[in-house]
C-alpha cells in the first residue's frame, strides 16, 4: 500500500509537472502567434508603403515625361519660330538693301540733274 501511495504521488507530481511544461507551452505558442501577428501586420504595412511609394514613383514618372514631351514641343515650337523670324529679318534685310539703292541711284539721279540745272542756268546767264 505504501508502494501504491509512493507511485501515485509520483504519478501526480509527474501530472503536475505535464500539466505545468502544457500551460508554458500554451503560453509561449501565444506569446510566439502575437509576436507572428506583429509581424505580418508590420509585413502589410511595409508592402502597402512600398506599393504607395511604388505609385508615387510611377506618377512622378509619367509626369515627367509628360512635361518632357510638353517641353519638346515648345522647344521645336520656339525653333520653328525662331527660323520664320530670321527669314522675316533676311527679306527685310534684302528690302532694306534694294532701298537703300534705290536712294542712292535717286540721289545720283538728283546731283546730275542739279549739274544739269547749273550748266543751263549759266547758259542763260551767258545769253541773257
Amino acid at each position: 500500500e505504501a508502494l501504491a501511495v509512493g507511485n501515485q504521488s509520483e504519478s501526480k507530481d509527474e501530472a503536475d509537472a505535464m500539466s505545468k511544461a502544457a500551460v508554458q507551452l500554451v503560453s509561449e505558442k501565444e506569446e510566439l502567434a502575437k509576436e507572428l501577428l506583429k509581424m505580418r501586420l508590420s509585413h502589410d504595412k511595409t508592402t502597402s508603403e512600398l506599393q504607395s511609394l511604388q505609385q508615387r514613383f510611377e506618377d512622378a514618372e509619367q509626369a515627367n515625361e509628360s512635361r518632357i514631351s510638353e517641353l519638346t514641343d515648345a522647344k521645336r515650337d520656339a525653333e520653328k519660330q525662331v527660323e520664320e523670324l530670321i527669314s522675316s529679318v533676311d527679306k527685310m534685310e534684302a528690302e532694306a538693301s534694294a532701298k537703300d539703292e534705290r536712294v542712292l541711284e535717286l540721289a545720283s539721279t538728283i546731283e546730275s540733274k542739279e549739274e544739269q540745272n547749273k550748266i543751263l542756268l549759266a547758259d542763260k546767264e551767258a545769253l541773257d
